[in-house]
């Protein structure tokens, strides 16, 4: 399995989390296990960072200095500006992507462990 988060904390594969698991350092503490042992993990989804369009910029726009008692004509202007200026695309694409852990449950099992020590 790769790219799951146990604990709250991110990792790539079994053998990050390995490192992490006090009770099981080596393959004997694995073969000690009961045969139902599993832990729970969450899965990962690869995610953008930040993703910018149009409205992005019009949610942070500072309300000090724009109010919500703009013109359409003031928006009009601005939402025009940043599309004729920023290809969205092309930036976006630059920004980086995370692992952010999704709800959907995982099982890594004392097999997986035994595989992952086999190897």
């Amino acid at each position: 399995m790769e790219n799951f988060f146990y604990n709250d904390k991110f990792y790539r594969d079994i053998e990050e989390l390995s490192e992490d698991l006090d009770d099981i350092q080596e393959e004997n503490d694995i073969k000690e296990l009961p045969e139902d042992y599993k832990i729970v993990v969450y899965k990962s989804s690869l995610e953008q960072l930040v993703y910018f369009d149009v409205d992005w910029f019009f949610d942070n726009i500072d309300e000090d200095r724009y109010s919500e008692q703009r013109s359409d004509e003031e928006a009009t202007q601005i939402q025009k500006a940043l599309i004729d200026s920023i290809d969205f695309d092309k930036l976006n694409k630059q920004i980086p992507q995370l692992h952010y852990p999704t709800r959907e449950e995982a099982f890594i099992t004392k097999e997986d462990l035994l595989k992952y020590y086999q190897e």
